[in-house]
């Protein structure tokens, strides 16, 4: 029965995070959109650009500079999202976007392995594959990362008499030594499951 529940729990969690993700990018999709269109709407939404990228609204940060000389000469470096260019959102809601697709497949792996358990064919079935997959995707998202890291990012808001571009580059290794750890560890697992298919097959011929 604990068993039971554990992985009712689970598949609750999974499934309550996959929605919660899939809300998330329809939303990013709509603010790329609806940015392109009205612009001046996102006037108090700022752009930081750190180890994770942070997209933040508050009401209470100053306006945008009106110029580009404007923006010199104050102490405001915000960065603006409805001052950015298209390439600039682009490249921003790309990462975003990616950044989900990659966490949806993960979760969609972990649920696949979670239905298995339920149906007490852990090893009757491709389990290995799964966390094959999951290990994959990993990498991918330590690729997708680190080219960011590496490359750096480059964006600018546009002022009628000017453009103000950013730059950085920025590495958080604890952040690299997590997603390689969960790598490693997805390897290990569907390693330890394809062992396991070998030994109930061998045991079904034994018998």
């Amino acid at each position: 029965m604990k068993t039971k529940n554990m992985l009712f729990i689970a598949e609750v969690f999974f499934k309550t995070i996959g929605i919660l993700i899939v809300l998330s990018t329809l939303f990013c999709s709509f603010v790329f959109v609806h940015s392109e269109l009205s612009p001046e709407s996102y006037n108090k939404v700022t752009v930081k650009i750190q180890h994770v990228l942070v997209i933040n609204y508050d009401p209470k940060a100053p306006l945008p500079p009106a110029s580009f000389a404007e923006h010199k000469e104050n102490n405001n470096k915000n960065i603006y999202l409805g001052k950015l260019n298209f390439s600039s959102r682009r490249r921003i809601f790309f990462r975003i976007l990616v950044g989900f697709l990659l966490s949806l497949l993960i979760l969609k792996e972990f649920l696949n392995f979670i239905n298995s358990v339920k149906k007490y064919s852990t090893f009757f079935i491709c389990n290995y594959l799964y966390f094959k997959r999951i290990g994959i995707y990993h990498i991918f998202i330590l690729i997708f990362n680190l080219y960011f890291s590496i490359r750096g990012w480059y964006i600018e808001m546009e002022f009628s008499d000017g453009v103000a571009a950013f730059t950085s580059r920025q590495f958080n290794a604890g952040i690299y030594i997590i997603i390689f750890a969960m790598m490693i560890l997805s390897f290990i697992a569907s390693m330890v499951f394809k062992e396991g298919e070998v030994i109930r097959k061998e045991n079904e011929l034994t018998v």
